[in-house]
């Protein structure tokens, strides 16, 4: 039997952190906590986020996790996490947090207030249904989160979707 990937999805207000140069960029994209990533794939989604946060101001994260850790589940691990690294920019609230757990077979797209305006639940989880979990049924991780990657990046440059 093939694995399944539960899905659990949220939104969550991804709040800037104190710092008061919120126009810098982050300086890592990809946190592969879990080793799901080859050196190579890191590159490439780090670059790709680079991109999209230096034509949009958006931040998008990749986080991979075994565990939770003290949090009850995916949910509230993200929100701390991306709390934590003060995804998106404080005056837009435009961060996006991918989180994907192999281990715990769970993942999700967690989209800050002003991200949310835009890329809706209903679309982020269209994300995950359609280009993550089939791929992850077939053991498929990077090219999961690539797929759902692309697709939010291109989905946020999209004319008329500007975050402000």
């Amino acid at each position: 039997m093939k694995n399944i990937i539960l899905l659990t999805f949220t939104s969550l207000v991804i709040l800037s952190c104190s710092s008061s140069k919120q126009t810098d960029q982050v300086s890592s994209y990809i946190f592969d906590n879990e080793e799901v990533l080859s050196a190579l794939q890191e590159v490439e989604l780090n670059e790709l986020f680079r991109a999209h946060e230096v034509q949009t101001s958006n931040q998008v994260v990749l986080l991979t996790t075994s565990d939770f850790g003290a949090d009850p589940d995916i949910e509230t691990f993200a929100m701390n996490y991306g709390n934590r690294l003060g995804i998106g920019q404080a005056d837009k609230d435009n961060g996006v947090l991918i989180v994907f757990s192999k281990a715990m077979r769970q993942t999700m797209i967690s989209t800050g207030l002003g991200t949310q305006k835009v890329l809706t639940d209903e679309i982020a989880s269209q994300f995950v249904d359609e280009l993550m979990i089939p791929k992850f049924r077939d053991s498929l991780y990077f090219e999961g989160i690539q797929a759902a990657s692309w697709a939010i990046v291109e989905f946020l440059e999209r004319a008329g979707n500007e975050i402000r």
